[in-house]
Parts: C-alpha cells; structure tokens; sequence
C-alpha cells in the first residue's frame, strides 16, 4: 500500500459503505461468524486487500438508498459533524413516496431502524513497502441513531423532522470527497464501466452541478483516477470514461495544453 493512503483506508473503489449493498451485490459472500454474516473482498489500486463485513443482511435497496438521501442531504447542505436535523418530507419525497400517509412514514421509520441495527467491518491489510506489513480495523454503524426531533400533525411526513447521528467514519469519508455523491441510479449504470464508475465518484465528491473542475491532465489520470496503470495506458481509459460520462450527459470536457477542464452538467 502506498504511504499517501495509509491513514485513508477508508478509500474504495466501492466507496464504502453507501452503495456497496445495492451496487456490488453479486460479489458479496455468505460467511458464518460471530460478528460477520456478509463479507465482501476485493483489492485496491495500491496493491493492497480490503474485507468488507456486515452483522446483519436484511437490508433492502430502500434502506440502502434512505442512508444515501442522508449523505446527500448532509453534502448539499453544508452540514457538519455526524449530527443534523432533516424533513421526514425531504426522505419520503427522495424515496418517491405519498408524504401525506402515515404509512408511508413508517416504511421510512423501518429502513432507519434497519440502518441502526447494521455493523459494519472494514479490514485492510498489505505490505506497505518491502519489508513491512500492515494490517488496519475499523468496526460502525451505519446509522448509530435517529430521534424524531419536531412531530407533524396527524403523523405525517409534511412537518415532522428528525435528528439523525451518521457514522464518523462516513463523514469522514464525505468530508475528504471518498464516499460517492450524486445520483444512485446513475452509479448503477456505470458500475459495470470501472474508469468511468471511479471517475463519477471523483467529480461528485470533488465538485457540484454546473461547477468546473481543472487539473494538470497527467496529474488528473495518475493520481486521481488510474494510478495502477502506467501513464500512457491510464490516459486512454480515462479518455474513455470521460467520453462515456459526456455521452450520457453528465459533463462536458476538453484537454487544452495539457490541461483538463470538466464541466458537471448533473
């Protein structure tokens, strides 16, 4: 593992632990054990391995997308620390639920809940140069806990707001642009596309809609998006992948005098 990402370990190409379930679920393998019921492996680009475990897996891809709304809301609207305040409406508007029925509000109260009882284990080990191996864990909750903060009337979703606590692992992670952002359906569609998928996940945690990123082209591909591959070969699948994203009407770009400029469209 290279020294740079070694405090970081949190970094994913699965960006970890908000989409792992819902995008990445065929990878994921049974196991018996005390604190993990699911673990999924893979390797980084820097050479090491990370296992990935959860305690519980009853989760559903409402629930998976109910902690995504979280993170989102929590980004786009500059909240910080691992406690805020958000709309019971705004949730059930995201997941395209009636906000007027109090059952409805339940359906949202349950995913929360299922949040609160999931574990989550990360293991990472590799050699970090030659002769020295290293091995990091870290065990949370996805949603350590929620508390309905200011009740609407007739149980409904239109006033009532709650108080959620995310994981400090995962703010952390948002904070310092690693945990993905944007829109969950369309890291579905590109998670078969992995230079593409990587390159999504960049642009939204590093910048918003209708904003430009630049950066030193070389720089952008070897340190940002394919640092596995040698240059010249990097340069190409990024190339691919930011033709892929402009042709599904995510961005526009262009390369001048070594230097890329990236527009986010959506």
């Amino acid at each position: 593992m290279n020294n740079q990402n070694n405090v970081n370990f949190y970094i994913t190409d699965a960006n970890l632990p908000i989409n792992i379930f819902s995008l990445l679920e065929d990878s994921i393998q049974p196991r018996q054990g005390r604190e993990c019921k699911l673990v999924y492996e893979y390797e980084t680009n820097d050479g090491g391995k990370v296992q990935i475990g959860t305690n519980y897996y009853m989760l559903t891809p409402a629930d998976i997308n109910t902690l995504y709304i979280l993170t989102t809301y929590r980004q786009e609207t500059g909240q910080k620390g691992d406690t805020f305040e958000i709309p019971l409406k705004y949730i059930m508007e995201k997941r395209g639920l009636d906000v007027t029925s109090s059952e409805n509000v339940k359906l949202v109260l349950q995913s929360l809940d299922r949040l609160m009882m999931t574990k989550i284990v990360v293991e990472r080990y590799g050699f970090i140069n030659e002769k020295t191996f290293r091995r990091d864990i870290a065990k949370f909750t996805l949603l350590p806990s929620y508390r309905i903060s200011q009740k609407g009337s007739k149980g409904r979703g239109y006033k009532t707001k709650l108080t959620v606590t995310l994981a400090k692992e995962i703010c952390y992670n948002l904070d310092n642009g690693y945990v993905a952002r944007g829109n969950l359906d369309i890291a579905k569609q590109l998670v078969k596309h992995k230079i593409a998928h990587r390159l999504y996940h960049f642009l939204m945690g590093k910048c918003t809609r209708n904003k430009t990123y630049k950066r030193n082209f070389a720089q952008f591909v070897q340190q940002d998006i394919c640092p596995e591959l040698p240059l010249e070969e990097s340069k190409e699948k990024v190339i691919s992948a930011l033709i892929k994203l402009e042709s599904m009407g995510l961005i526009t770009y262009k390369i001048d005098k070594d230097v890329v400029c990236i527009n986010i469209r959506k």
